[in-house]
């Protein structure tokens, strides 16, 4: 993947002090390399849905004697995701729709650290909470331009 896509959003809204006229001036890479993306409500009611399960404490091995002065968390790891990749190109194209506005790329070779793609495993988390994020990637983002440009008044 080419960079974080994180970083592109970023991007779009921060490029320059007057970030209404620098939407869409952003870097990309021009390999497409399919990298995966969530929306906040659904990372929000993966957890929400997770803390029930939270693990408890348990006495450390061989500290404090073993009578729990000395704790050790007990914990559990979860990818929140879609598990279903999308094309740098295609994710830049859904930005530009929310937006209404066509992009200035500028088009990167694969840079170093980037990987080819990037999706999470969420098999774990489906069988602990029965969850699977249901907002379309359009969708997500039309909420997210909606709320940035009404949250810093643009």
């Amino acid at each position: 993947m080419c960079g974080e896509r994180l970083d592109l959003l970023r991007a779009l809204f921060h490029c320059g002090a007057r970030p209404a006229e620098n939407l869409l001036r952003l870097a990309a890479c021009a390999s497409d390399a399919p990298g995966e993306h969530v929306f906040i409500d659904d990372v929000v009611e993966a957890i929400a849905r997770l803390l029930p399960l939270a693990p408890n404490t348990a006495p450390a091995v061989g500290a404090g004697g073993g009578d729990g002065a000395a704790a050790a968390v007990v914990h559990r790891l979860y990818n929140v995701g879609n598990h279903s990749p999308v094309a740098l190109q295609h994710f830049i194209a859904v930005i530009e729709a929310a937006l209404g506005r066509k992009a200035d790329l500028r088009l990167l070779p694969m840079q170093p650290g980037d990987v080819p793609i990037t999706y999470a495993d969420v098999a774990r988390l489906a069988a602990a909470v029965d969850f699977a994020p249901r907002t379309p990637l359009a969708e997500g983002m039309a909420h997210f331009v909606a709320w940035y440009r009404q949250f810093y008044n643009i």
